[in-house]
């Protein structure tokens, strides 16, 4: 399993979260990408999406369905923003 970790932004709180699902998925020694650029080439690779503090402009809400229509399973972690 793959999983691809997608912060919204690339400082504050929703960096750091995002770093520590991923420091975390290290240790148990599961394969991930953390970002907080897109990249639909490296999407394509993984097999679920987690997406930290998700904003519109980040990425569409369109490009959500479809992932979930393929059977990718979308992790939305939002918080107060």
């Amino acid at each position: 399993m793959k999983v691809y970790i997608y912060a919204g932004e690339i400082y504050g709180t929703c960096y750091y979260r995002a770093r520590l699902i991923k420091k975390y998925l290290d240790k148990l020694g599961i394969d991930s990408i953390f970002t907080h650029t897109l990249s639909l080439r490296n999407l394509d690779t993984c097999d679920v999406f987690y997406f930290v503090r998700p904003t519109p402009d980040c990425i569409t809400v369109e490009r959500l369905h479809w992932m979930k229509r393929e059977g990718m399973p979308v992790i939305i972690d939002a918080d107060d923003l």
